[in-house]
């Protein structure tokens, strides 16, 4: 009964905590941000230069600084895709098939980056670096919209497999309490346990269609929102049926 309580407290850790990242990853991120950081100040200073002395120097350290910040901000992007892949491949929640899936659109949206680096390295004058730096707000939208719909179908996948945990815990603990007496407070509070299970999983499968509808064109921040919501009050009912199940076990474990 204990290994069963301790079991399930970990479940309960799990699902309030989400999906285990990949610190290494993450970092290598919070280091590309702190570079693109530093070169965005270069670049503006440069172009505070340019705007009191227009000199013919001036202007090329715009444009460099300028290339420099747009290699710096897609080599950040670069491994921030990266770490999502590696948050989600690390998750044993998550099926194989979307993890391949989030392979497949990561090297998909690496091989946009690469394209865009060519592009401004081959930027020579300000006018092409305003257009390149158009381009790749575009192309940041569309991989933002693949990762935001690949992170919430691997939450709804964690969801779905903390549902079943719970209640296949919730059957096992049903059993033992048919086995003892006085047990109305127990097998009630096994019932509550049960509709916010049951809760959850429409919560699952309202958050699942959400985040299929996150797509380019359309709506997709909305529907990511509408996602997380949901997602939300799954986590919510989740918990409580957990509580009530810790509550259950204990219940049985004093008979």
């Amino acid at each position: 009964m204990k290994k069963i309580l301790t079991i399930i407290l970990v479940v309960c850790f799990v699902f309030q905590t989400g999906i285990v990242l990949a610190a290494g990853t993450k970092q290598d991120w919070q280091d590309r941000k702190e570079i693109r950081a530093e070169k965005n100040e270069v670049h503006t200073q440069a172009k505070l230069d340019y705007q009191n002395d227009r000199t013919d120097k001036n202007n090329q350290l715009v444009i460099d600084s300028g290339k420099d910040l747009l290699n710096a901000l897609l080599d950040e992007v670069e491994v921030w895709l990266l770490w999502q892949e590696s948050r989600i491949s690390q998750d044993d929640n998550v099926s194989v098939q979307l993890k391949e899936k989030v392979s497949t659109d990561v090297n998909n949206n690496l091989s946009k980056i690469k394209d865009l680096k060519d592009e401004v390295d081959a930027v020579q004058t300000k006018i092409q670096l305003g257009v390149i730096s158009l381009k790749m707000v575009g192309s940041y939208l569309e991989l933002l919209v693949d990762v935001a719909r690949n992170s919430g179908l691997a939450w709804v996948e964690v969801g779905e497999n903390l549902i079943e945990i719970s209640s296949g815990y919730e059957e096992k603990l049903r059993a033992a309490a048919e086995v003892v007496k006085d047990n109305e407070e127990i097998i009630s509070k096994l019932d509550l346990a049960e509709s916010s299970v049951v809760l959850a999983t429409t919560y699952i499968n309202d958050a699942k269609d959400q985040y299929n509808q996150v797509v380019m064109p359309g709506t997709p921040l909305v529907k990511f929102g509408n996602g997380n919501k949901k997602i939300s009050q799954a986590r919510l009912e989740l918990n409580k049926a957990n509580q009530l199940l810790i509550q259950s076990l204990e219940m049985i474990i004093k008979q």
